[in-house]
């Protein structure tokens, strides 16, 4: 294992420890700041409706999940991000 990889795992570790403590509750938790939302999904869900009014940002700290857009799928993890922009209907699941 390189270092890189090593620093990955401990950053990776420590992110999903901070926001495991944030996300006291499944579904949405407030992040502290105006506008910002924390998830938490324990398991895979099923796709559903939403709707954005503002421009998102999407990270993944751990998994992986998709939107489906104008009938184009976007895949994201923790190794890609996702932004949305304003006032957008999609289809959200966690995989």
């Amino acid at each position: 294992m390189t270092t890189s990889e090593i620093e990955y795992r401990v950053s990776s570790t420590d992110l999903v420890s901070t926001l495991t403590a944030r996300t006291p509750s499944v579904g949405g938790n407030d992040g502290g700041w105006p506008g910002l939302t924390l998830y938490r999904f324990t398991e895979p869900m099923a796709p559903s409706w939403e709707e954005i009014q503002s421009l998102s940002l999407g990270i993944v700290a751990q998994g992986r999940k998709a939107v489906l857009v104008d009938g184009e799928r976007y895949v994201y993890d923790p190794f890609h991000y996702l932004v949305l922009s304003s006032n957008l209907h999609f289809q959200a699941e966690i995989l």
